[in-house]
């Protein structure tokens, strides 16, 4: 599994585990997804890693302040957008997203085939951490505390065995 990326002269980008996506249910249009990127505290991810409760929360403030959102990737590709992040927000549990594929587009309808369908089941995000947002853990675990949220994509194999795809309802 990828671990991280480096990209000349830029920050490391690190690719966390996915937690679980679902069809959102509730909505009417078709393509719609939700789910959590990412779940704070333990077990530590496949890396090591540890998210802590706030560690997006300045990266989701400087977001929505800009008006953007971190992009829909599928597997971590930027070559692949398939649709786009419409809500981001912290709860007690982790990272809660809200999405929408884009069905005008073959890669965003196969994306929300593979989902729909159950073929794929979790969501990964892609990140830099931020000044003095690292530290260590026990038993060689990292403690993340803030988080650059770069990208949030859907995933095939989730690196976190925890993080499945919860399908409520068939998509329209």
């Amino acid at each position: 599994m990828l671990r991280s990326l480096e990209i000349r002269n830029m920050p490391t980008v690190r690719l966390a585990p996915p937690l679980e996506i679902k069809l959102d249910a509730g909505a009417k249009v078709a393509g719609a997804v939700s789910g959590y990127a990412s779940a704070f505290g333990g077990p530590p991810d496949s890396h090591g890693d540890i998210i802590v409760p706030g560690a997006f929360a300045r990266s989701i403030a400087e977001h929505k302040a800009a008006g953007s959102a971190p992009i829909m990737l599928w597997s971590h590709n930027q070559a692949e957008p398939i649709g786009r992040w419409v809500e981001l927000r912290e709860d007690d549990r982790g990272l809660f997203v809200r999405g929408q594929f884009n069905l005008d587009t073959s890669r965003g309808r196969d994306a929300h085939a593979h989902v729909k369908n159950g073929d794929v089941n979790g969501l990964s995000i892609g990140f830099m951490v931020g000044p003095n947002g690292r530290k260590a853990g026990d038993n060689g675990t990292t403690i993340l505390t803030d988080l650059d949220l770069a990208e949030i994509s859907v995933v095939a194999l989730p690196s976190n065995r925890r993080a499945r795809l919860n399908l409520t309802s068939k998509a329209e």
